[in-house]
Parts: structure tokens; C-alpha cells; sequence
């Protein structure tokens, strides 16, 4: 079973997809996603939306943590919607 970690910031989303065999973590893949800055807010959404579908659909992500670092930026709390919303269409469990 592969697992996500994401850290959403106001310009960038990073993750790793990781699986635990035995206690040990095994990464599978780690990069993050840069948010263009030209795009418009509803551009900005639907392209967080499309790649992280791909990443979770391709890696079979079955649990997620999320980590906000930028709280008080309404911007975040927008991506955290979508990625929430993302991970609950694809039946990903939200973990704390």
C-alpha cells in the first residue's frame, strides 16, 4: 500500500509517495509541483487537480497526510480544498 506526504505552500505543493514494509519507509517518488504564477486563480486549481490525480492514480495512494505551512493565506486553504477533494474522489484516506 503507497502512501502521500504533502506540504502545501503559497507557491509550490511538495510530496513524496512512499510505502512502509516492515517499519521501514521505502520512497517511491519525491518532487514537488511549482504553481505558475501567471495562471489565474481557477487555472491554478485545475492544473493542482490534474497533476495530483495523475500522481495518485499512477502510484495506487491509499492514505495521505497533509501539512499546510502558509495557514493564514486564503490561497492555501483554496489548494487544500482541492487536493482534499482530489484524494476523496480517488477514495484516499486523510490522515493526521
Amino acid at each position: 500500500m503507497n502512501l502521500i506526504s504533502i506540504n502545501i505552500y503559497i507557491d509550490r505543493i511538495q510530496f513524496e509517495v512512499f510505502s512502509i514494509d516492515n517499519g521501514k519507509r521505502n520512497s517511491v517518488l519525491q518532487n514537488e509541483i511549482k504553481i505558475p504564477i501567471s495562471f489565474s486563480m481557477g487555472d491554478k486549481l485545475e492544473y493542482i487537480r490534474k497533476f495530483m490525480s495523475m500522481i495518485i492514480n499512477r502510484n495506487k495512494v491509499k492514505k495521505a497526510y497533509l501539512n499546510i505551512n502558509d495557514k493564514l493565506e486564503v490561497y492555501t486553504i483554496k489548494i487544500e480544498g482541492i487536493i482534499e477533494e482530489v484524494l476523496s474522489s480517488y477514495g484516499v484516506e486523510i490522515c493526521n
